[in-house]
């Protein structure tokens, strides 16, 4: 994701916070269990608002047959890129517009 953006995102049914992708870690609530996914994880959706105020949603489908998609911040890399669990942000998501 491009610099200047926020996202809003939650954890287990949590309240949405905001935060910049770098810092993306929402607080979990009720709080984790030890069968939890450990770490600074996102539940989706997430929404990034773009410094020019476009919105990007971050969402999945088919969950019928995929278990659970969760956003972590990326790990050596810059600080405005999001990386899904083995799966790259796309710098293409800076073109999308409401």
């Amino acid at each position: 994701l491009p610099p200047g953006v926020e996202v809003y995102s939650s954890r287990d049914e949590g309240e949405y916070q905001r935060s910049t992708p770098a810092a993306l870690a929402p607080v979990a609530h009720p709080d984790l269990t030890g069968s939890s996914d450990v770490g600074p994880l996102a539940d989706l959706p997430v929404t990034a608002v773009l410094a020019n105020g476009s919105a990007v949603l971050i969402a999945e489908s088919d969950r019928l047959h995929y278990p659970r998609a969760m956003l972590r911040p990326a790990i050596a890399a810059p600080a405005t890129e999001i990386a899904a669990t083995g799966i790259s942000a796309s710098p293409a998501c800076a073109a999308v517009r409401p």
